[in-house]
């Protein structure tokens, strides 16, 4: 249940957490594509990311994200490539309403350049305050909606800082029509960060629980208007849960 986990950004900025609290380890390879051709231009990062979760008390948790190997190649007239240690995200989630079949979480994110030599001269920082809610509307469907606030700037003695901010809202439905299986359709917006639109998506997942521990989820986002420059992003990832709790 929640917003799919299919980001755009280094470090899984822009990406909203859900509004249930999990323990959890999760391993995901994630996808990203921008291709060109007649601009004889593409770029594709490829990366596994090595995620976890613990709940320290019922309404907070406190979770990490590292992009454990990253793969990125530039298509072009000068080619160029990155195989090396990716970025690292580390956050807090603060649920501060929670009544029947209703959750609302605030939550923060940093995202900091541990990468070994994609960062030469510029080292990056991010950090966004978000909000999510999910609604459990009936056995079968499940709503959510997102906001949160991005922001970045770069750490450099040879270049400018390039401070960049921006809002990424969205939401989607659960169609839960299984205990262990559900469908999820995502509409999100980005805006003021790259440019004044920064991209409209649609967004659709695939979800299963094997038994109490294991889960799969799968997900790609498709921009069809605005600056992002994508032509698709995707992830798969695979979790161990400890909480009880199938999707």
């Amino acid at each position: 249940m929640g917003p799919l986990q299919v980001s755009f950004l280094d470090g899984q900025l822009g990406v909203a957490r859900r509004a249930c609290l999990r323990d959890e380890v999760s391993i995901a390879e994630d996808a990203y594509l921008i291709a060109r051709p007649a601009d004889f231009y593409g770029n594709i990062r490829l990366g596994t990311r090595l995620s976890g979760s613990v709940v320290v008390r019922p309404d907070l948790s406190l979770w990490g994200s590292l992009e454990i190997v990253r793969y990125q190649t530039l298509l072009s007239a000068v080619g160029n490539s990155y195989m090396g240690l990716g970025y690292l995200s580390l956050g807090a989630s603060y649920r501060y309403y929670a009544e029947h079949d209703r959750s609302f979480v605030a939550y923060a994110r940093l995202v900091l350049p541990t990468t070994s030599g994609l960062d030469r001269r510029s080292q990056p920082l991010a950090l966004e305050l978000g909000t999510t809610a999910e609604v459990t509307a009936s056995e079968n469907f499940r709503f959510h909606a997102f906001l949160s606030a991005i922001g970045s700037l770069a750490l450099s003695d040879v270049a400018p800082a390039d401070p960049r901010g921006g809002l990424r809202v969205g939401g989607g439905v659960d169609w839960v029509p299984y205990e262990a299986f559900s469908l999820v359709v995502e509409l999100s917006g980005g805006f003021g960060y790259r440019d004044a639109l920064d991209f409209l998506a649609v967004s659709a997942g695939l979800r299963f629980a094997f038994g109490e521990l294991i889960a799969a989820d799968l997900g790609v986002v498709y921009p069809f208007l605005g600056a992002e420059p994508a032509l698709a992003a995707a992830q798969l990832a695979i979790s161990g849960r400890f909480d009880g709790r199938r999707l």
